[in-house]
């Protein structure tokens, strides 16, 4: 807005308050104009009474000077002053003499009276306004809203207010990033490396989950730094609906277990465990996500086996808790997991058929041969 010819900012209520006041001074001028005009009307018709009720303009028959005629009304009026609303002036007198014989002779006693009170009474309405300026300002206001508010009707919408969270509100602009040579956290920490260093971008409410490779987790408030070494896997904002999918190493067994699991309940900066500690115990893979999360197994290769690699789909595990030690994935012992998820599934082999015959209709050799050898022996 412009104050004093200077542009400035303000805040809305300052902008409502300064226009009230400034409303409020308006009109009390114009209050102020009303009732001056007003006693001036009710000053002339007082005047008027007395001069033609009184019979004051014979007074001035026998003057044979103006400045003589002014002299003798101005001391007729003199008696009457208690009567009046103010000093008589010259120009009230001069006012006097351009009265007309006709409309003297015609003046209806009755009539000026009650035009006086009239008078009198629209002053004193007036002067009560005046006294409160605050309601009139508001019946000012209502009376144009009545007159015109039709002929502009609203454009806004009158809405409540919804009552905002502050920490939906909050803007996530605060990036934390996780240097894994420093072994330091937080929003003054630099993620150099983008393939071993972790980053995202988070708001001051937010919660940090933080899942290190030895099956360790904990929840963490935003920080400037914080140290917590060179083994975490994986840093992300907490959120209720996500799901966790997990394969590790039981060291104790070294066999490998998958799981499926929601964000787990947790008291800020207590440490948990995601499986019983062990020092080959690890995590092997670890992805987010409710559906299509895909993984292959590889396996220790052996001789006697037919396959080395599994390809598993974790969505065939139940969501347990996070501490569940899940499911088994082989009896013998994996090499490597690999997160497939998004890759093109390996279509299963389809047994070839001659043209023209269905897979029934095609005979096994074997079987064959078995039947001619008990024929010959009957």
């Amino acid at each position: 807005v412009i104050r004093d010819t200077m542009p400035c900012i303000v805040q809305v209520e300052e902008v409502l308050r300064r226009n009230t006041d400034s409303l409020l001074a308006y009109l009390e001028k114009e209050l102020t104009i009303e009732r001056g005009r007003l006693l001036d009307k009710l000053h002339a018709r007082k005047l008027e009474q007395i001069f033609i009720e009184e019979r004051l303009y014979k007074r001035i028959e026998e003057q044979i000077s103006y400045k003589a005629v002014i002299s003798t009304i101005r001391q007729a009026l003199f008696p009457f002053a208690d009567e009046l609303i103010r000093k008589v002036t010259k120009e009230d007198i001069e006012r006097l003499l351009e009265i007309k014989i006709r409309r003297i002779s015609r003046y209806d006693i009755n009539k000026q009276q009650k035009e006086i009170r009239s008078l009198e009474k629209s002053i004193a309405v007036t002067e009560e306004h005046l006294k409160d300026m605050v309601g009139f300002t508001m019946d000012y206001l209502e009376a144009l809203l009545k007159k015109y508010g039709k002929n502009y009707p609203r454009k806004s919408e009158l809405k409540q207010f919804d009552e905002v969270n502050a920490r939906k509100a909050a803007l996530a602009n605060i990036n934390i990033g996780y240097n894994r040579k420093s072994g330091f956290l937080g929003s003054k920490v630099k993620a150099e490396h983008k393939k071993n260093d972790l980053a995202l971008t988070c708001s001051e409410y937010d919660r940090l989950l933080l899942i290190f490779k030895d099956g360790r987790y904990k929840v963490i408030s935003v920080c400037d730094k914080v140290f917590v070494g060179d083994n975490l896997l994986y840093m992300g904002v907490v959120k209720r609906d996500l799901v966790f999918n997990v394969i590790y190493r039981a060291g104790g067994e070294n066999l490998t277990y998958g799981k499926r699991f929601k964000m787990p309940k947790f008291i800020l900066n207590r440490e948990y465990r995601l499986f019983k500690e062990h020092k080959r115990s690890v995590i092997q893979m670890l992805a987010v996500g409710e559906k299509d999360v895909r993984a292959r197994v590889s396996l220790v290769p052996s001789s006697r086996a037919r396959y080395n690699s599994l390809e598993i789909e974790m969505d065939d595990f139940l969501i347990k808790s996070a501490s569940a030690k899940g499911k088994r994935l082989s009896n013998r012992v994996v090499r490597r997991v690999t997160n497939i998820t998004g890759k093109p599934r390996k279509q299963k082999p389809v047994p070839a058929t001659l043209p023209g015959i269905t897979s029934g209709d095609q005979q096994n050799p074997l079987r064959e041969k078995e039947n001619k050898k008990t024929s010959s022996d009957t």
